[in-house]
């Protein structure tokens, strides 16, 4: 099974919370489902079995992807600032 770092794992957390934001608005959502955030959802665990099933270079892409999500440069890739994710 692939194995994500601490860093890697926080990064997962962000990306899942992003993605999946929660919603406190009980007069639009009153279901509680929307109250969970993504990470409440997901864990980084998940992702891991996701990517079993990949190929060995599907899998390095997926880590290099990361890398970059996690590096101040990701910024230089849309011309925005120089942060990370």
């Amino acid at each position: 099974m692939l194995n994500f770092s601490p860093g890697e794992q926080a990064l997962l957390i962000a990306i899942f919370d992003t993605l999946v934001p929660r919603v406190l608005d009980k007069t639009r959502h009153p279901q509680d489902f929307w109250r969970r955030k993504g990470s409440e959802l997901l864990e980084p665990e998940d992702m891991a079995v996701a990517l079993e099933n990949t190929s060995p270079a599907t899998q390095k892409e997926f880590k290099q992807l990361l890398f970059l999500m996690q590096s101040p440069l990701l910024g230089l890739t849309w011309n925005g600032p120089l942060r990370k994710f």
